[in-house]
């Protein structure tokens, strides 16, 4: 029960397991290791997602065609299946848990991105770049991207609770734990 004095005089805050084990502990201790997947697999499938969504939507035909039928080819394998099959290829551990997941969840990164420099890249500002004499990357990385962030970090947010919600299951999926 909350607020339980153990035998040590101590008060447990969420009470103790049948075994007189800290809940408060235990919850802490879990979740440090599910944030921490949550945190490295978003950037991973950020770094992944923009970094191919950027190019594709920026530099557009032949290229775009390219990244676009690899990204179709990715998403059409379902996200904790390729999350397993990753995880089996690679040894047990933390990182490939996390780069695993990562690497299966960049494609809906990548799609919006594509879309919304789309959107960006036929601004005037974006034109003008081009007249200045200012090279693709750069104007990619300062002027177009940071105007797509916002939805960047939506997907982001979305993106690390199914993060979490994939570790789990290919823990669970491997026999893990």
């Amino acid at each position: 029960a909350p607020g339980e004095t153990g035998l040590s005089g101590q008060t447990y805050l969420l009470g103790t397991d049948g075994y007189g084990r800290d809940l408060l502990s235990r919850l802490l201790l879990g979740a440090r290791v599910s944030l921490s997947v949550g945190f490295l697999a978003v950037l991973v499938s950020l770094l992944v997602g923009v970094g191919l969504g950027a190019v594709a939507g920026f530099f557009g035909g032949r290229v775009d065609d390219a990244v676009m039928w690899f990204t179709s080819v990715v998403w059409s394998v379902p996200s904790l299946l390729l999350a397993i099959a990753l995880t089996f290829v690679w040894e047990k551990g933390f990182w490939q848990v996390f780069m695993a997941i990562g690497l299966s969840t960049w494609v809906e990164v990548a799609r919006m991105v594509r879309g919304q420099i789309f959107a960006v890249r036929e601004m005037q500002y974006i034109e003008a770049t081009t007249v200045m004499g200012f090279g693709p990357f750069r104007t990619l990385a300062l002027h177009v991207l940071p105007n797509v962030l916002n939805p960047i970090l939506i997907l982001a947010a979305a993106n690390f609770a199914s993060a979490i919600l994939l570790d789990g299951g290919s823990r669970e999926g491997l026999g893990w734990d």
